[in-house]
């Protein structure tokens, strides 16, 4: 199983520490309450959709609700220990994009990030994990801004690879609305990120680092031409806007349907496309449903399904061979 199934680049941690600590502060998740989370369940769950790997992330709340940026390090430190010491034991089966601690800009405070700097080389350098996950926006802050040229320049000199995960922004609590904000928020916030990563032109500024978006590039695909030609960018080519959103990669993570796939089909590389589940966030029978769909796709060929389920992830986690 391990080294023939999918790699899935899209997969949820969800350590005991980390989940008692924002249960105590009265933090929930998007979808409102933790799934259950743990090493045998991940190992059943993987083997029986023919998952070979995962590589581990963590999602909403992030660290928004510890009390302070103490705490917020701390969590963060015990959270990519519990993930590194399961790909230690399992390095066939799992991988880690470390979590990083934001407190200060979470909170809207002007701090630095010096702490998520330092746990960002703690994680490549001294546990060897995978990469790191990084949040669309932290507060009013996407990643884009100067105040994370430090982070930016420690992931590049490092050539890391990103997951960028979306987050609820904070326009959305003004928003009268009787659905979760995670149903559109999501894609509209992964798609926010990219494009102000572009025009940042922080994506020139450090081209060593890979950045996978989740779910299916949000709504890159379907906007790509919008933006290119609008002329909101004076002054940029859209040949030059182009070119820069084509090299983010993206997971399929509930984005596999023959209409999403047609769409990221045609705009993404398929160098750049890599199976994700969103597990254990997405229940097993939707990780079920999302396998089928991509195992079944009208939309994709038999040498594109090979690469999205597993080629291109070895090409950017060699380990896993």
């Amino acid at each position: 199983m391990a080294a023939e199934g999918k790699i899935d680049v899209h997969v949820h941690f969800i350590p005991p520490d980390y989940r008692e600590a924002a249960e105590n502060a009265g933090a929930t998740p998007a979808k409102g309450s933790f799934p259950d989370f743990s090493e045998d369940e991940a190992l059943r769950v993987m083997d029986a959709n023919g998952i070979g790997a995962a590589i581990m992330s963590m999602s909403a709340p992030g660290f928004r609700f510890c009390r302070d940026a103490a705490q917020a390090r701390d969590v963060a430190r015990k959270a990519n220990d519990y993930a590194a010491d399961l790909s230690r034991r399992r390095p066939d089966r799992f991988g880690v994009f470390a979590a990083l601690p934001f407190y200060d800009i979470e909170k809207g405070k002007s701090g630095d990030v010096s702490s998520a700097v330092d746990e960002a080389t703690r994680a490549l350098d001294d546990l060897k994990l995978d990469g790191v996950g990084i949040f669309s926006s932290y507060g009013p802050k996407y990643l884009g801004d100067p105040v994370f040229e430090p982070l930016l320049a420690a992931l590049n000199e490092r050539s890391a690879v990103v997951h960028l995960h979306p987050m609820f922004p904070e326009a959305m609590t003004a928003l009268d609305l009787d659905f979760k904000g995670n149903v559109v928020e999501f894609p509209f916030d992964t798609t926010r990120v990219a494009l102000n990563l572009v025009f940042s032109r922080a994506l020139e500024r450090y081209p060593n680092i890979k950045y996978i978006l989740s779910h299916g590039g949000g709504t890159l695909p379907f906007v790509a031409w919008r933006v290119a030609y609008s002329p909101s960018f004076p002054g940029w080519d859209p040949n030059d806007i182009t070119a820069l959103l084509k090299r983010f990669y993206i997971d399929t993570a509930l984005a596999c349907a023959p209409g999403p796939t047609r769409c990221w089909k045609d705009f993404t590389p398929m160098s750049q496309v890599l199976f994700g589940s969103d597990w254990p966030f997405a229940p097993e029978k939707k990780v079920a449903h999302e396998i089928s769909l991509v195992d079944g796709s009208p939309v994709l060929e038999p040498d594109e399904l090979a690469r999205i389920c597993r080629s291109n992830a070895l090409e950017l986690f060699p380990r896993l061979k």
